[in-house]
């Protein structure tokens, strides 16, 4: 088996010396790729995280001027924080994981 496949490649130094070369650019290759793809994952990941504490300190402030209030008017309050910031956004959603009491 190992001599048919020997006997089907060419048999040169200049082949042998191709094949080397193309398998240890291919290899660089996807060395870069994975490297390059974990950092930029990486920085992504780290700029979703900074986003996203941002914007819940943002409504977390906004919603400070609501304290003393029925869940109710919290949770009217965050809708029109919600429906302010982004007008394409389901505040529903949000209203109901920030008060339970109030998606009922």
């Amino acid at each position: 088996m190992l001599r048919r496949l020997t006997s089907l490649l060419p048999a040169g130094l200049r082949w042998r010396l191709t094949a080397w070369v193309a398998a240890v650019l291919l290899v660089s290759a996807a060395v870069v790729f994975f490297v390059v793809y974990q950092n930029t994952g990486s920085q992504l990941q780290g700029q979703i995280d900074r986003d996203i504490t941002g914007d819940t300190s943002q409504m977390l402030q906004s919603l400070h001027a609501s304290q003393g209030q029925s869940a109710t008017g919290i949770a009217a309050a965050a809708e029109r924080y919600v429906t302010r910031r982004s007008p394409t956004a389901r505040p529903r959603r949000c209203c109901s994981c920030c008060c339970p009491a109030a998606a009922r």
